[in-house]
């Protein structure tokens, strides 16, 4: 599944097509019901990260309310972008990918793989340093031994 998220910014656009629509729209109110409900999902909890997420990217367009649609939890809502809020939730869900995994997420649900990466790292810097001492060991022992030979 691919983890980019495209989010149609014009949501006044949508709404206005819905609002005056007539029998000869070329979008069926159906689409239109549907894609507003499914722009209006991320922004029914109290959660501010879709919030934030947007400000972030400088797209604000969450001010506009509901658009005097009722709030829909059910995927059995969605006829037409099922597939896609399933794909959402199913991503959303995921464990996370790249850099992010590395780092202990709000819940601490990745507590023993973000333990068990820091460990293992922190265990093989102080490795590559021990070996390290070692050689370095090795070598004034060398120097020493020789300097005993020559002095003797």
């Amino acid at each position: 599944k691919h983890r980019t998220i495209t989010v149609y910014e014009h949501k006044i656009v949508l709404y206005n097509h819905l609002r005056f629509s007539t029998a000869s729209s070329f979008i069926p109110d159906s689409v239109l019901e549907e894609a507003i409900d499914t722009l209006n999902l991320p922004f029914l909890s109290q959660n501010d990260s879709p919030k934030r997420l947007l400000a972030k990217h400088k797209k604000l367009f969450y001010g506009l309310g509901f658009c005097n649609r009722p709030c829909k939890f059910s995927i059995s809502d969605y006829s037409v972008w099922r597939s896609r809020i399933t794909d959402l939730v199913f991503i959303s869900k995921g464990a996370p990918v790249g850099i992010q995994q590395l780092w202990l997420d709000r819940t601490a649900e990745n507590l023993l793989q973000f333990a068990t990466f820091w460990i293992a790292t922190a265990i093989g810097i102080f490795t590559l340093a021990s070996i390290t001492l070692g050689v370095a060991s090795v070598v004034y022992a060398v120097k020493s031994y020789d300097n005993g030979l020559k002095q003797y």
